[in-house]
């Protein structure tokens, strides 16, 4: 039991920072699609490499404990779900490689930039998506292990209202992360406006969303209002994301770097604190009414101590080289100009 707590912690911590620092990554390219100019450029760019994308560990590092603790879910997720697995990983395989390019390629000329640049921010926007859409297609119930025809196993558990639109929140979330952190990375005022203004519209998309999903949540027959009031805990959370919000609007717009960060991963520490208190211990909803728990699909006694232990002493390398790659590119604190 022990040791089954140590792997689920440490999974629940890799989503968790993957949220609130690899998601920020994704947000900084949807950002740049939908509108930029030079300079804010130039800031997500120093942002992004190599911090921001040293988070993307994390990504690997969940995958790997669902791949050896929990095999039953893994199984059902690389399955049921393996197209909008599969697109999520291409996403995320093309904007990094795209990023790569655009700013390490021997020969810079402007048609190349050009392309990289598009495959990196249309990247970002599809891996965010398909982020949202997977964990969606999980909690919504339509996910047949035994479908008989392609629609039923492999498209309906996801292409839905209610999938589609938690996809569209998880991007408009790590936007608004994005240029909650970019507010701090540089001093230029102009750059500071742009990103304090970026935050305020992503915040209030996200806000927006928010209702779309309870709406096509009830359009898809799944009770997520009266999941929600049914936890103590869950009621806890959404009224403290709820009294947080004018507060971190105000924060904001006053260009409180240190203090908007806490506050916007506070807020979003709660909503997925929410989701995960209203759905545990089930991991999947099936669409015969039953579930995937994680104690119940978890790796026999044995993986679970060999996983544990191998988690618990690579933290101990993890994190102190983490730290430093943060004090050795970060530690100057943000750029003055552009």
């Amino acid at each position: 039991m022990f040791m089954y707590i140590v792997v689920l912690s440490f999974l629940l911590l890799s989503l968790l920072l993957y949220a609130l620092l690899g998601g920020a990554d994704f947000g900084a390219g949807v950002i740049q699609l939908l509108s930029t100019t030079p300079k804010a450029e130039k800031v997500i760019g120093r942002a992004i490499g190599p911090i921001w994308e040293a988070n993307h560990m994390w990504l690997v590092i969940a995958v790997v404990i669902s791949f050896m603790g929990f095999p039953a879910i893994f199984k059902v997720v690389s399955t049921a779900l393996h197209i909008p697995v599969f697109i999520l990983l291409l996403g995320i395989i093309f904007r990094g490689t795209a990023y790569a390019f655009k700013h390490y390629d021997a020969i810079k000329d402007e048609k190349s930039q050009l392309m990289y640049q598009r495959v990196f921010v249309w990247g970002s926007l599809v891996s965010t998506l398909f982020i949202g859409i997977t964990f969606g297609a999980m909690s919504l119930g339509k996910i047949d292990p035994n479908a008989t025809d392609f629609y039923t196993g492999y498209i309906a558990p996801w292409f839905n209202f209610f999938s589609i639109s938690v996809g569209f929140l998880a991007t408009a979330l790590f936007a608004f992360l994005a240029a909650v952190y970019l507010i701090g990375e540089n001093e230029d005022p102009e750059v500071k406006e742009f990103f304090i203004a970026k935050a305020w519209k992503w915040l209030l998309a996200s806000v927006a969303i928010g209702v779309v999903v309870f709406v096509a949540a009830y359009v898809d027959g799944l009770p997520l209002f009266n999941e929600l009031i049914s936890s103590p805990l869950s009621i806890v959370a959404v009224a403290l994301a709820s009294i947080l919000l004018p507060f971190l609007f105000k924060t904001i717009r006053q260009g409180k770097v240190v203090l908007a960060r806490l506050m916007a991963g506070a807020q979003t520490v709660l909503i997925l604190g929410a989701w995960l208190l209203v759905h545990y211990p089930h991991a999947i909803m099936l669409s015969n009414g039953g579930s995937l728990d994680l104690y119940d699909s978890r790796a026999p006694d044995a993986t679970l101590a060999v996983l544990g232990w191998a988690l618990m002493l690579g933290s101990l390398f993890i994190l102190p080289a983490l730290g430093y790659l943060y004090v050795v590119f970060k530690g100057h604190g943000p750029e003055e100009t552009i």
